[in-house]
């Protein structure tokens, strides 16, 4: 499952070539209008100003636009679908359980700007969430709310990884701590081959609260 959304287009691939197709447009567009305006008017200003002529015009919208065509085709087929998965696994004699990201697209991904977000559990059943934190922040504050520190471990995602097929490890933890702990979630940015920018949310716990529950 996941929620990826799309932030940012590719400067150099998608916002330049808009704008230069843009302008294209609307000098053949100027073009066409000088073309139809004959005597004294067009010796005046600002029909005297030339851009490019109507077939260079055509020419330059035609490439501009052949290529940002190609260039979406391009995205669509290499466009990541990023996921998360958690399976239940033994581990030095305790039940753990092990939250992965996984890209089900085509093309390989590289993962930025990694944050935590920890939502716990008080004795009375309330539950109040943090703000985005840092890797360190987050394990701290899960070590001063978890008895025994390693029923949980929060993997360190690096500020710029390469996630691989076989996925990249975000937490692992016994289930145990789901009295206390009522979510993990990782939010990070990953930019494709085509340069685009998605964010996706992880929801660490969520499956393995729903399979003890």
């Amino acid at each position: 499952m996941g929620n990826q959304r799309l932030v940012r287009r590719s400067v150099a691939f998608y916002r330049i070539p808009l704008v230069l197709l843009a302008s294209s447009f609307a000098f053949l567009i100027w073009s066409v209008l000088q073309k139809n305006v004959s005597g004294p008017l067009s010796r005046e200003w600002p029909w005297r100003l030339v851009l490019l002529d109507i077939q260079s015009s055509a020419n330059a919208c035609l490439i501009i636009g052949g290529f940002m065509f190609a260039r979406s085709q391009y995205a669509r087929a290499v466009r990541p679908y990023v996921g998360w998965s958690g399976r239940a696994e033994v581990s030095g004699g305790r039940t753990v359980w092990e939250v992965t990201a996984k890209n089900h697209g085509s093309g390989p991904i590289v993962v930025f700007e990694p944050s935590y977000q920890i939502k716990l559990r008080s004795a009375s059943g309330a539950i109040f969430e943090t703000s985005w934190l840092e890797w360190e922040e987050a394990r701290s504050e899960l070590r001063n709310r978890i008895s025994d520190p390693d029923s949980f471990f929060l993997l360190l995602v690096r500020p710029i990884a390469y996630m691989t097929d076989s996925g990249l490890p975000l937490m692992r933890f016994s289930p145990d701590v789901l009295s206390v702990v009522e979510d993990v979630l990782v939010k990070f940015k990953f930019k494709d081959v085509s340069g685009d920018t998605y964010e996706t949310v992880v929801h660490g716990m969520r499956g393995a609260r729903e399979q003890h529950a």
